[in-house]
């Protein structure tokens, strides 16, 4: 048994970043022994172990065959004889399918620290097209701090256009994509993702809804996510499985700027109202950080504050004919003198 530190920890290690997490792959075992040393097993689809002191993740070395569309069509080969080279061959990029043993010495069959290097992204195989995850996760790893200035090795640009010319994007999950989307936008350079999508033609079928518009990069993963829906004029987007925190953004997003765009007090009124903003005021906190709300910010803050400084609990002793008067006074002399 030969133990591997592997992938994007000892990646991150050459860019200068401390990795939250290590992989790790065992060559030259089975399941059976790494139960009998300790190791608790954890794998559905491939052996995958817990080492039974540090809880890090083991995996035995493996190779893989497509078998079928999507990121999870691929039958796996588990086996003391697979070597280290072959595992690593499996792996999406060079600079992922670099080991390194317990005594420090490197092993990098496809030259991935010549790429870290030079700063390039290539595929480590051909087979890299087989799993369309592959392509989001190039998306993202353009919008990462320490490679959004890598360039795209000339043959995996090649690779690219094939899922572009294919449906096999569509065979991913609404949930998995989504995954791959809010690591980018909570990445300091984001807009380098859908620049990515439209540059090599990847929006079929999960970004066709939207339009590259640059957002700031320096908010908040959810205000980016507004701010990419008010550049797309709130367009409907339906492919992307959008949690609802980020939908509840969108909606108070839209309701403030409802209330800078109300024509007379009865709909400002009425905005104020739906906006609810005792109910969302951390929402519309973060909300007017966005550059969205630069010249209507200084207005919205004291509208916020305003609003929050009213005694509405007065307005459960009102009979209910009085009730909406009564509420639309309080909200009224919020508002006075504001604007």
């Amino acid at each position: 048994m030969k133990i591997y530190q592997v992938g994007g920890s000892i990646r991150d290690e050459y860019l200068g970043i401390t990795s939250k997490d290590r992989d790790w792959v065992v060559v030259g075992s089975s399941p059976e022994a790494m139960i009998a040393a300790g190791y608790k097993p954890i794998g559905e689809d491939f052996p995958v172990f817990l080492h039974p002191e540090t809880a890090e993740e083991y995996a035995l070395a493996r190779t893989e065959k497509k078998i079928a569309h999507g990121y999870k069509g691929f039958e796996f080969y588990c086996s003391p004889d697979v070597t280290l080279e072959e595992d690593l061959m499996r792996r999406d990029l060079t600079v992922n399918a670099i080991a390194r043993d317990h005594e420090g010495n490197i092993y990098d069959p496809f030259n991935g620290i010549e790429d870290l290097n030079n700063k390039v992204l290539r595929h480590t195989s051909e087979a890299f097209i087989e799993d369309p995850l592959r392509a989001l996760r190039l998306a993202r790893f353009k919008s990462h701090e320490k490679m959004c200035d890598f360039s795209i090795h000339t043959t995996t640009e090649s690779l690219l256009q094939s899922f572009a010319d294919t449906n096999e994007l569509a065979y991913l999950s609404a949930e998995r994509v989504w995954q791959e989307f809010i690591k980018a936008l909570s990445s300091p350079k984001s807009n380098n993702f859908l620049k990515f999508i439209w540059e090599y033609n990847l929006q079929s079928p999960w970004f066709e809804d939207l339009s590259f518009n640059e957002h700031n990069e320096s908010a908040d993963p959810f205000v980016k996510w507004f701010e990419l829906n008010a550049l797309n004029n709130f367009s409907e987007i339906t492919a992307l499985q959008i949690p609802n925190k980020f939908q509840q953004i969108v909606d108070v997003g839209k309701n403030l700027l409802a209330i800078v765009t109300s024509t007379n007090d009865d709909k400002l009124v009425s905005n104020i109202n739906v906006l609810n903003i005792p109910r969302n005021f951390s929402i519309i906190e973060l909300l007017l950080t966005s550059n969205i709300f630069d010249s209507d910010r200084d207005y919205l803050i004291k509208l916020k504050d305003n609003i929050m400084q009213q005694d509405f609990s007065a307005l459960a002793n009102i009979e209910h004919d009085e009730l909406e008067a009564k509420k639309k006074d309080l909200v009224l002399q919020a508002i006075k003198g504001i604007k």
